[in-house]
């Protein structure tokens, strides 16, 4: 009988109950209150009688949920602020906005529940969904507990508000939480809500994120924006792409670039290379970080090194920026490299950290190409007669290593060069005036 009076939206019956001596806030064989029936199955006007009639709002679910979170959780915005504006102090607003914003969260990750390999790197979702699905009027909801004070940044789970709408897509309410001041560069444990967007897909909420002034360059774990796009690499636009290359760090642009050509991603490739053409400084810093991973084979093959830094050697660097890549070069056998560099103003001349000059590395170098590199570097200048610290030149080092061949190849280079132009050729940078 009292359920019924409760739920079926009729008044008069209820009004009854309470005129015959029944209790406004006693319990149903089920435990739960006239109240609690009402903000989770009745109607607007049954909850606002009931609180007239003095319900107390305070009350609690069997699981220990507020009232108020039922109703957050159940998208009723005019119950809240009714069970909201009978609170005799303050509310515990934190208690309905968690659940509230995780829900969001839970939905949206609910198919990834199904793949092992995510349960297996990602233990803290992989149980069972933490809440349920919100329905109703959820960003009235939202609005509601802004307007009451709710702090927009308040962590949830791992992450704000602001980072679960921004990951799931919902543009609406990262508009509404960037409107009541949400730090749009908070970053806690899974990153910033930039960064949330990127990594799942969502170019409309990154724009969005970027004119409310979010910071490209702080990310999670040291990663960049630019370099978190190639997580979803074929959802970018060029026009997305470059305004993130253009407010990223260059630093950033080397990794960048190795997994584009890894993954195939010509568009941002052409894009982070098109940046470089334009800023000397840019392609300084990506030829850098080539060159600090030249013997790394875990992301690119031969053939993929060298077509990147052969792209940057000959958008042009200066000769000092090239003497480590020349160095690195010869020693591991690249002679392609060495001739584009030599060729663009690199100084064949250099040493290593031991004194060592470059044809002395080229008879040390572990990956072949020795012999080619022995002739380019004799061809530019390099004296194959100079001695290393304990007296020895580059060809009786390779006949100390068994190399006979490359120690004869080497006199017979030098011989043949010895009166050529070429020899002088690294001594005049083309690159000087870019």
């Amino acid at each position: 009988m009292k359920l019924a009076a409760v739920t079926d939206g009729n008044l008069e019956p209820l009004r009854q109950y309470l005129r015959e001596g029944g209790k406004v806030n006693g319990r149903l064989s089920n435990g739960m209150s006239l109240l609690e029936v009402a903000v989770q199955y009745g109607g607007d006007d049954v909850v606002e009688y009931l609180i007239s009639q003095g319900a107390e709002v305070r009350k609690r679910d069997a699981k220990g949920r507020s009232l108020g979170t039922l109703a957050a959780m159940q998208g009723r915005t005019k119950v809240l602020n009714m069970l909201l504006n009978a609170y005799p102090e303050p509310p515990n607003l934190e208690e309905m906005w968690i659940p509230l914003v995780c829900a969001r969260m839970e939905e949206y990750m609910s198919h990834f529940r199904s793949s092992m390999h995510w349960r297996e790197s990602n233990p803290w979702i992989s149980g069972p969904p933490c809440w349920p699905v919100v329905e109703g009027d959820v960003m009235g909801v939202l609005r509601t507990l802004l307007e009451r004070g709710i702090d927009p940044d308040t962590v949830c789970g791992r992450d704000t508000a602001l980072g679960i709408y921004a990951a799931v897509g919902d543009v609406q309410a990262v508009k509404l939480l960037l409107g009541f001041r949400a730090d749009v560069n908070a970053m806690p444990a899974d990153g910033t809500p930039l960064m949330r967007a990127i990594v799942a897909g969502r170019p409309e909420i990154v724009w969005t994120l970027y004119d409310a002034g979010a910071d490209m360059r702080k990310g999670a774990h040291g990663q960049s924006a630019l370099l978190a796009c190639m997580v979803q690499p074929g959802t970018w636009d060029e026009r997305t792409l470059r305004m993130l290359c253009a407010e990223s760090d260059a630093n950033s642009f080397g990794e960048v670039l190795k997994v584009a050509k890894r993954t195939g991603c010509a568009s941002m490739e052409k894009v982070v290379m098109d940046r470089c053409r334009e800023y000397k400084s840019l392609r300084k810093e990506a030829f850098a970080s080539l060159v600090r991973n030249f013997s790394d084979r875990r992301y690119l093959d031969d053939r993929q090194w060298c077509d990147l830094a052969l792209g940057l050697i000959r958008q042009g660097l200066d000769a000092e920026d090239m003497q480590t890549g020349l160095r690195e070069s010869v020693r591991l056998g690249k002679p392609e490299l060495v001739r584009s560099m030599l060729e663009h103003g690199g100084n064949g001349r250099v040493l290593d950290e031991k004194g060592r000059t470059l044809l002395m590395l080229a008879v040390l170098s572990r990956d072949g190409g020795a012999m080619e590199n022995a002739e380019l570097l004799i061809q530019y200048g390099v004296d194959a007669e100079a001695k290393d610290a304990e007296g020895k030149t580059a060809a009786m080092m390779a006949e100390a290593r068994g190399f006979s061949t490359l120690s004869k190849w080497i006199r017979e280079c030098e011989e043949k060069y010895a009166k050529t132009t070429v020899r002088n050729a690294s001594t005049d940078n083309p690159n000087k005036k870019q």
